[in-house]
């Protein structure tokens, strides 16, 4: 585990700063009647989450559907030209972008964390009875078919066919569902910040102090497992092939920060922040340490950012595409074709 890298430093910095805002467009939103929401984070640069504030008003002047359409047209034609260009642009994406697959968000009406306390998903609940954990939190929030079924939808083909279609083009998923790489995302071009489905990590010496952690505690991945249930239908706890510790699923917990595991490819990722000359939100609340890290970088290199989602970011200076990004991002894969 290393100290902190020239980049994490520049985060660090950047959060001394008095003042977060931009030097960016002024936020432009689109549709009518909806509600928009404010959201502050508060982090350190390597925290896995970010506490989180939120406000929600009605607009006072609702805008038609055509002039929501007049607004919207800039907008998807300015990433466009970007992307077309050739320069560096970072898509993030968050739970938002997959519930048109079936999967619900995490925080919102009836979202994952509103019906399983933040306690569970922690590591200190986990190591207090690995077989609770995984049969009465884990596969019924996560490992489960709504998940495991689950495949890409438009708005995944669209990020796909762009990130393919310009090499420039790169991408960081809050999601552990997959489905960036079901569509045909390759590995390189996206990094899975929180984890993913189906993989695995060793607990051995993740409690401060232990001697010798296993190679598969912090930096490779568990060999792939079938997992073995009990007559009753019960998960039987999986162990770690080389020292038959417990396995944990390969997912960031509330209690962890980025840099727990090499595979996370935190240090990567703060690489393309850095590099990014536009960023793009799809789907997500910018409630987690990822985006608020990401924030930091935008407001530190100046780059623009997009904001893709049914709900509008008001304070801060966004870009703001508002719609099903079903919609919203197969428009903006057309207009980046050649």
């Amino acid at each position: 585990m290393s100290c902190h890298s020239g980049l994490e430093n520049k985060v660090l910095y950047w959060l001394t700063l008095s003042s977060h805002k931009c030097d960016t467009a002024p936020q432009t939103t689109c549709k009518s009647g909806t509600q928009s929401a404010a959201a502050t984070t508060t982090s350190t640069a390597t925290s896995g989450t970010s506490a989180s504030t939120a406000s929600s008003s009605r607009d006072e002047s609702p805008l038609s559907d055509l002039e929501c359409q007049m607004q919207m047209e800039p907008l998807i034609n300015e990433l466009a030209g970007i992307i077309k260009a050739g320069r560096p642009v970072l898509f993030v994406t968050g739970a938002g972008l997959s519930v048109a697959s079936g999967i619900r968000t995490y925080r919102g009406e009836k979202g994952v964390w509103d019906e399983y306390v933040t306690s569970w998903g922690t590591t200190k609940k986990f190591a207090q009875n690995p077989d609770i954990w995984w049969n009465s939190f884990w596969l019924k929030t996560h490992q489960c078919p709504a998940f495991m079924e689950a495949e890409p939808n438009p708005a995944h083909l669209a990020i796909r066919d762009i990130i393919n279609r310009h090499p420039a083009v790169s991408l960081i998923t809050q999601n552990i569902d997959r489905l960036h790489l079901k569509s045909g995302v390759p590995i390189s071009k996206h990094i899975e910040i929180h984890g993913a489905l189906g993989q695995y990590r060793c607990t051995n010496g993740l409690k401060k102090g232990s001697p010798s952690p296993c190679i598969y505690t912090h930096k490779e991945l568990h060999p792939p497992i079938t997992l073995e249930t009990t007559p009753s239908g019960d998960i039987v706890p999986p162990k770690c092939c080389k020292c038959q510790s417990p396995l944990l699923p390969f997912a960031l917990f509330f209690d962890e920060a980025y840099k727990v595991h090499c595979q996370f490819r935190y240090e990567e990722a703060l690489s393309w922040m850095d590099n990014a000359e536009a960023m793009v939100f799809v789907g997500t609340s910018l409630s987690v340490g990822i985006t608020h890290t990401a924030l930091l970088f935008a407001h530190g290199t100046k780059c623009p950012l997009f904001f893709f989602n049914t709900d509008t970011m008001s304070g801060l200076p966004t870009r703001t595409v508002k719609g099903p990004c079903t919609e919203t991002l197969a428009l903006l894969n057309a207009r980046t074709q050649p």
